[in-house]
């Protein structure tokens, strides 16, 4: 059983990045909404969030994939090994998209690039994709159709799911950003733009704390396994 030890150790470092992270980018925001710092400045906090953010971003793919390969491991999923190396091969996929878009804003801001549209669509229907199959199998496993034979590891699937839906409203927030980031460099429409970015933010925390509650529950239900 070493190896799913290794799998088990590799899964818990996972939710403490996802955690970890997104503290990083909500006290990094908190600087990056700030008013009376420059335009520059600001944008130096908005990079570094971008450059954190690669943390929760990559856990959020892959607990997926290793959390099912661990459940199979031990009989508590019915995926067999087809269905495996079809979700590891989508996470790769999805990860590669992700990685892609925020290298691309962290090393060339403001520039475009004819991939980008793409990547964006692929990335969101893939995040929708997964939201699908998470919330799927957790009801089906719960009404005892399966593929996952445990309650806890089935609430565990439902939570996850719940976590992207909070993923996607902290982004529909944060695309406003870019709005208020033109306009920033703006002279007459600054204050515009602050309030834009003050609104998202405050918006936003809501979202990002039942986040991290809802990651928390999720990793109770994995280590206590309460039913």
């Amino acid at each position: 059983m070493a190896d799913y030890q290794l799998l088990n150790f590799f899964h818990v470092v996972l939710f403490a990045y996802w955690l970890g992270g997104d503290l990083g980018v909500h006290l990094a925001a908190r600087f990056a909404i700030r008013p009376d710092l420059s335009f520059a400045e600001r944008m130096r906090f908005l990079t570094l969030i971008l450059m954190i953010d690669l943390a929760p971003e990559t856990a959020i793919v892959l607990t997926v994939p290793l959390g099912l390969t661990l459940a199979s491991k031990v009989a508590w999923s019915g995926l067999d090994i087809y269905w495996l190396a079809l979700i590891w091969l989508v996470a790769v996929a999805w990860l590669y998209s992700i990685w892609r878009l925020h290298l691309f804003d962290i090393l060339k801001p403001g520039e475009d690039a004819p991939s980008r549209p793409f990547l964006h669509r692929f990335e969101h229907w893939v995040r929708n994709l997964t939201l699908a199959f998470s919330a799927a199998i957790g009801v089906t496993s719960l009404l005892g159709y399966g593929p996952l034979a445990t309650n806890w590891l089935s609430v565990k699937a439902l939570l996850y799911a719940f976590a992207l839906v909070l993923v996607g409203l902290l982004r529909h927030e944060l695309g406003s950003w870019a709005v208020a980031i033109e306009k920033l460099q703006h002279h007459e429409t600054v204050a515009e733009a602050n309030e834009i970015i003050m609104a998202t933010h405050l918006k936003g925390r809501w979202y990002a704390w039942t986040l991290w509650v809802v990651v928390a529950s999720a990793a109770y239900m994995g280590v206590v396994k309460p039913f």
